[in-house]
């Protein structure tokens, strides 16, 4: 078998996801690039940030669980993986966690993350680089026409979501602004 596809196949089996890739053509199209230049395969994600001070069982257990896929794809291509986590801090800001909180959390993740090999960014960086900021986001909250929100696919769910994490805005607005921040 193809190389190319046997790691496709290894990074989406349901063992390693939760679901379908939503991005299958571009993961498809881009592990022959990796592959032909002998290159760790890059992946991304968003590393939550909450009310704890300093990680627990639970991101130990990820980070073993990611750190098991990666070895499964190594026994085959060497390279391996090369994990990059996007420390969602500024979410954090917006659920209302305190800084020191995210900070203190954020630093015991960096030293997890080193034993790992994982990298990191933080979202504040990418925010900066893009000018994204929250006078934007409430800008843009306050132009939105009557009835936008019930078109959102899925926004009955976010707003759950937003109920179990948002500690200073209703569930509704808390919901609404983080989907324009995603967006």
């Amino acid at each position: 078998m193809d190389k190319k596809v046997e790691i496709y196949n290894i990074i989406t089996k349901k063992r390693w996801n939760r679901s379908e890739p939503s991005l299958r053509k571009d993961i498809t199209n881009r592990i022959p690039e990796f592959v032909t230049n002998q290159k760790p395969i890059k992946l991304i994600g968003f590393w939550g940030v909450g009310p704890k001070k300093k990680h627990n069982w639970a991101d130990v257990a990820s980070c073993e669980f990611l750190d098991k896929l990666n070895n499964e794809v190594k026994k085959i291509y060497n390279p391996g993986i090369e994990f990059t986590f996007i420390f969602a801090t500024q979410h954090g800001i917006h659920n209302g966690i305190e800084e020191n909180t995210i900070n203190s959390y954020t630093k015991d993740i960096e030293r997890l993350f080193k034993k790992f090999n994982f990298k990191y960014i933080y979202l504040e960086t990418l925010w900066r680089k893009y000018s994204i900021n929250f006078e934007k986001i409430n800008k843009i909250y306050k132009n939105k026409k009557t009835g936008w929100w019930n078109k959102i696919e899925n926004h009955l769910t976010i707003e759950k979501n937003a109920e179990n994490r948002n500690l200073k805005l209703s569930s509704k607005e808390g919901a609404q602004k983080y989907y324009i921040m995603r967006d």
